[in-house]
C-alpha cells in the first residue's frame, strides 16, 4: 500500500435521500483529495451517523485528517 485510501460509509437509515447521501460522500472525498499527500499509508473509514451541513461536515474532516496526518520531520 503506497498512499492512504478512503472508505465512506453513510446508511439510507441515517441520511434518507441519496441527494444528501452523496452530497457527503462528495464533501468528504474532496477534503480526503485535499489532504491525502500528508496522510500515512491507512486505510481510512468514516462512518456517518448524523446528517450535517457542507460546513460542519468539513470541519469534522478537517479535524480527522489534521489529526492522522503524518509531520515530514517525524519519519518513525
Amino acid at each position: 500500500m503506497m498512499s492512504a485510501r478512503l472508505g465512506l460509509v453513510v446508511p439510507k437509515r441515517t441520511v434518507r435521500q441519496a441527494v444528501e447521501r452523496n452530497r457527503m460522500k462528495r464533501v468528504l472525498r474532496e477534503e480526503f483529495r485535499q489532504r491525502r499527500c500528508t496522510l500515512p499509508a491507512l486505510d481510512i473509514v468514516i462512518q456517518v451517523m448524523a446528517r450535517v451541513d457542507n460546513s460542519a461536515l468539513r470541519a469534522d474532516a478537517d479535524i480527522l485528517f489534521t489529526g492522522l496526518a503524518v509531520n515530514p520531520g517525524d519519519e518513525t
